[in-house]
């Protein structure tokens, strides 16, 4: 028998199987750990960062200005977080937990795509919340210049 495998093209089946296995291995114990400790969540980050991920800083900063300059009555960081806040058990936006903020405003942004509440901006389709999001970002980050 011949064991050039260019010359007998048989499967190894044994080789094959173990190689399955390793590779079963391999990839999804990794996912296993990573999923189970949550870090594909994006509850542990600030509500801001998720926009930042997906849009990129200048782009965050043009819909936050544009969202001021369309609504000039929520032009404070202040007004912002007043508005951020409807709807909660929260009372300060600043003295909540970063856990606690996110997830309210997951929920509100969820339940603003629910109910059809979205506006086209900079070409990114956007929550009202989303957009105050990027507000009190622009704002916060105009503050630190």
């Amino acid at each position: 028998m011949d064991d050039d495998p260019l010359r007998n093209p048989n499967l190894n089946r044994r080789k094959f199987i173990r190689w399955a296995v390793a590779g079963t291995i391999v990839v999804g114990v990794p996912v296993f750990v990573l999923k189970q400790c949550d870090l594909f969540s994006h509850q542990h980050l600030r509500p801001e960062d998720v926009l930042l991920d997906l849009c990129g800083v200048e782009t965050v900063h043009i819909i936050g200005k544009k969202w001021i300059d369309d609504h000039p009555q929520e032009a404070t960081a202040s007004q912002l977080k007043q508005k951020l806040l409807q709807g909660s058990r929260i009372n300060d936006y600043d003295q909540a937990s970063q856990n606690d903020r996110s997830k309210h405003l997951q929920s509100r942004i969820k339940a603003d795509f629910a109910q059809s509440n979205t506006l086209l901006t900079e070409g990114w389709v956007l929550t009202p919340t989303e957009c105050r999001v990027a507000a009190l970002y622009y704002l916060t980050q105009a503050q630190q210049s």
